[in-house]
């Protein structure tokens, strides 16, 4: 089968562009060279893709560097695995492009990272997770557009199946568990029965997976458009409880993800998706609905080895969460002191979570678009003038100052200059520098 015609259909043109240089590149270097993976699955879906991918049976760092050479950008080298990364100029194609010498892998142990041989293109194929992705399309010429199915992954995408390549797959590498729910959710397939008993044979080795490789899969996966289906599959599946972080899927948890994202259609939520990526977003607020009995969300982030900073806005929302709950008083000048210096993500994160007290959660959007704007024209320094002795009490003026003006009791600069010498008479006279 060649799929010429079809590559260019459903690449962009700059993606297109890249394709037939590699190929033309690989032929004067009289090697072969194809382009695999995702890309080659969703071309024969009749989908659009991004994903550039190319393995040769040469040197995949020398064609990487050719091809640089060639069209410039920059270029990362892994020796080890004899692979690399290849950043085009921005102008050229937008996205990042792999290139991988064809090789075999050999796993010491479940879970474990592969010794790497180079090797022949069938073998490259073999070692890769299911039939669905063991597809190439070579590219050199005079071969332009030749599919290579080996493991007839053509047939399983019309059956809509999802079948591992052999039987110690998931043993090699657990972490596919988490590529088959991505697969089966985003493309509505099953997975075969052979490879469903293969995955709960298998579940025991997701223990030895890092808490990193565990973290980076399930971001992975809630960056898809559509995460909860998958996640829904590995609750299914019994691989939350086979994990070594506490991790659940309930309704609960469910609600809040459907919420976040009707969030993040809404002010703060365009500034926090700039500002954070949708994957960390929705682990957050998977985690802050956390419900287990000795384990907090700060405690599944740890155990996923999260960020400080992470962890920090988790902390940061549950302790406002909590005051709120004790609060009456959702007047303006109230709620800006609360979420003074929240950033955009940990106000997202507060409007989304369903124990955040309602009179506190509309008033968000005002806090993030009007109230956190407006400043008082006195400062420290209008203190200092007027003879208030430097200290704590310049805060409590004027955090009272802005209550007030947020509060709208007063609409002039003069009123809150008078309102300014109220304050300073009522909560701190004695540190004027003329009191005796």
């Amino acid at each position: 089968m060649n799929l010429e015609d079809k590559i260019q259909f459903y690449l962009s043109e700059e993606a297109y562009a890249i394709v037939q240089s590699v190929g033309k590149l690989s032929s004067n270097l009289d090697k072969p060279v194809y382009l695999v993976g995702g890309a080659v699955r969703d071309i024969l879906l009749g989908r659009q893709s991004v994903d550039l991918d190319f393995v040769t049976e040469g040197s995949g760092i020398k064609l990487a560097e050719t091809v640089c050479q060639e069209l410039g950008g920059e270029l990362t080298t892994h020796d080890r695995f004899g692979t690399a990364v290849w950043t085009p100029p921005a102008d050229l194609f937008s996205e990042t492009v792999d290139f991988i010498t064809a090789r075999t892998e050999i796993y010491p142990s479940p879970a474990s990272l592969p010794q790497v041989t180079p090797s022949s293109i069938q073998d490259d194929l073999f070692r890769r997770d299911f039939a669905i992705n063991a597809m190439a399309v070579r590219l050199d010429q005079p071969h332009f557009g030749q599919l290579l199915d080996p493991y007839k992954g053509t047939l399983d995408l019309d059956q809509k199946k999802i079948q591992i390549l052999h039987d110690q797959s998931f043993d090699d590498d657990p972490t596919r568990m988490f590529r088959a729910a991505r697969y089966a959710g985003r493309l509505g397939f099953e997975l075969t029965q052979a490879t469903r008993s293969a995955l709960q044979q298998s579940r025991p080795n997701l223990a030895h997976l890092s808490a990193d490789r565990v973290r980076h899969e399930l971001e992975k996966l809630l960056g898809e458009r559509f995460p909860t289906p998958m996640l829904e599959l590995l609750q299914q599946w019994q691989v939350f409880e086979s994990l070594p972080a506490n991790l659940t899927l309930t309704d609960l948890q469910r609600i809040a993800l459907t919420r976040l994202d009707g969030c993040l259609s809404i002010d703060p939520g365009r500034t926090a998706a700039q500002n954070s990526s949708i994957e960390e977003l929705r682990l957050a607020i998977w985690l802050l609905h956390t419900q287990l009995l000795d384990t907090s969300a700060v405690d599944v982030a740890d155990e996923l080895n999260c960020t400080a900073d992470f962890k920090r806005d988790l902390e940061r929302v549950l302790n406002v969460i909590q005051q709120g709950l004790k609060m009456d008083d959702f007047r303006p000048g109230t709620v800006e002191k609360l979420l003074r210096g929240f950033t955009a993500t940990q106000l997202l994160l507060l409007q989304a979570h369903q124990a955040t007290p309602a009179a506190l959660k509309v008033q968000i959007p005002t806090y993030f678009n009007t109230w956190r704007l407006i400043k008082t024209t006195a400062d420290g320094n209008t203190l200092r003038q007027i003879g208030v002795r430097p200290g704590p009490i310049y805060q409590k003026i004027l955090d009272q100052l802005l209550a007030d003006k947020l509060n709208g009791e007063f609409e002039s600069d003069a009123a809150e200059s008078e309102r300014l010498t109220q304050l300073i008479d009522q909560l701190g006279p004695q540190n004027k520098k003329d009191a005796s």
